[in-house]
């Protein structure tokens, strides 16, 4: 069992999460590592992506698990992959970890952003007075809405229309705060109960709701819940945070 932490460049902000795994699958083909496959009629290599990365979101931290048949080091998993991707991708590092160890989505506790503004519109005093406000909100309400319904009604079953959803973003926002011109930095809390969109967050705080325009998202760490192995404390990526 390994863990492979890679990143998103900037050339591949248009590509989706799917796009990404089929990506990612193909290099795992091309470098001939002894997968591992599940069973049935249609047997599929055993790999386990984190959450999805939405698009236009650049990355240094996502993450992969992958199964392996027979022991390897983790030095040359890396390193052979890395040779078979494409132009944009490449590994970070890659660990081996224990079979009972919890997935990415269950073992993630927070996510760690940074937005650059433009500062031909947004100054930093601007940027503080929102910050300000939202610490001083009891509450900042967001409505997410439900999923359109399909218009092949013939194959939907008969279930009850989904609800809009509301999210407090006191009780998902752990950190907040401008750190230099242009430069706000965020924590969300993220856990199986669910958690908030980046843009979700910026829309709310700093653009009254609307779509953010113009701004650049880096999803910069990730805390992992503390585990007993050995150097996985859960320490978030960015040091200055606190962990979650």
């Amino acid at each position: 069992h390994y863990r492979v932490r890679y990143p998103t460049l900037p050339c591949l902000l248009p590509l989706s999460h799917l796009e990404t795994m089929h990506a990612l699958l193909r290099a795992f083909r091309r470098a001939r590592l002894p997968m591992a496959y599940s069973q049935g009629y249609h047997p599929k290599p055993r790999v386990s992506f984190g959450p999805a990365l939405a698009v236009g979101i650049e990355s240094t931290c996502e993450h992969l698990d992958l199964d392996l048949i027979g022991l390897a080091d983790p030095a040359e998993v890396a390193a052979r992959l890395g040779r078979e991707l494409p132009e944009g991708l490449r590994v970070l590092e890659a660990e081996a970890i224990p079979p009972g160890e919890p997935s990415i989505a269950e073992s993630v506790r927070a996510v760690h952003y940074r937005a650059e503004f433009p500062q031909d519109l947004w100054g930093e005093r601007a940027l503080a007075d929102r910050v300000a406000a939202f610490r001083g909100a009891e509450r900042a309400v967001i409505t997410r809405a439900a999923p359109p319904k399909s218009r092949d009604r013939k194959r939907q079953p008969k279930v009850a229309a989904p609800r809009q959803r509301e999210i407090d973003l006191k009780e998902i926002v752990t950190h907040l705060a401008v750190e230099g011109q242009g430069q706000v930095a965020f924590s969300l809390r993220a856990d199986p109960s669910g958690s908030a969109k980046p843009a979700e967050v910026l829309a709310a705080i700093f653009f009254d709701g609307e779509p953010p325009r113009g701004v650049k998202v880096l999803k910069e760490g990730v805390s992992f819940a503390r585990t007993a192995r050995p150097g996985s404390q859960g320490q978030p990526r960015a040091p200055r945070y606190l962990d979650a």
